[in-house]
């Protein structure tokens, strides 16, 4: 089963993501996943789910420094 988080701002870089949940739907196997920001690596939300978190930049236009010089060239 699939899950759209929608898009958010990571709080520590600023970037433009969007996060999607992906689950498995069998019994037992519940474990806390991380959602991080594949830019800065900062921890977004945690949350016990039996499935994973798949998380994706959609945009770099408001990067705040140092990643956006890293990002933006």
């Amino acid at each position: 089963m699939y899950n759209d988080r929608r898009e958010g701002k990571c709080p520590c870089c600023g970037a433009l993501i969007s996060v999607s949940e992906y689950r498995m739907g069998v019994p037992g196997g519940k474990e806390r996943e991380e959602a991080v920001c594949p830019i800065c690596k900062t921890v977004l939300f945690s949350e016990i789910t039996d499935g994973w978190f798949d998380v994706s930049v959609i945009s770099t236009e408001h990067l705040v420094e140092p990643y956006k010089n890293r990002y933006n060239k």
